[in-house]
């Protein structure tokens, strides 16, 4: 099974690992993404209405949150079904690009050549 199908709680300490981030970076946002992830998939494969794993996941999502100090507002929803307004939507597009442009910086800091280093690898590929 693949990471990516444990559920966004369970793969962050592998991005973590990979990226070499420190502990705290992007987590309060990890875990609101975690949520919209959740409940995205619960969209798509379960027409919106929540289900027992569902429930089980949130609450674990909620709990680890409350376990690193991370306070987390999400919309309820009256009954089984599980929807989102305009506002939600909206946020999860900003909250994309926060994740996506942070963790952008942090791998060009990470992982990119100094720049002499780049001119110098350019000019050994030149000259082979």
């Amino acid at each position: 099974m693949s990471v990516m199908q444990k559920g966004a709680i369970k793969y962050y300490p592998c991005f973590r690992d990979l990226l070499h981030f420190e502990e705290k970076f992007l987590k309060a946002e990890w875990f609101s993404y975690a949520e919209r992830y959740l409940r995205r998939n619960l969209g798509v494969h379960s027409g919106w209405i929540a289900d027992q794993k569902y429930k089980e996941r949130l609450a674990e999502i909620r709990k680890k949150a409350k376990e690193n100090q991370i306070d987390l507002e999400f919309p309820e929803s009256s009954g089984d079904f599980v929807g989102f307004e305009v506002e939600y939507f909206l946020e999860t597009c900003s909250l994309a690009e926060t994740i996506i442009q942070e963790l952008s910086e942090h791998c060009i800091k990470q992982f990119s050549l100094p720049r002499h280093e780049e001119t110098d690898a350019a000019s050994e590929q030149a000259t082979e």
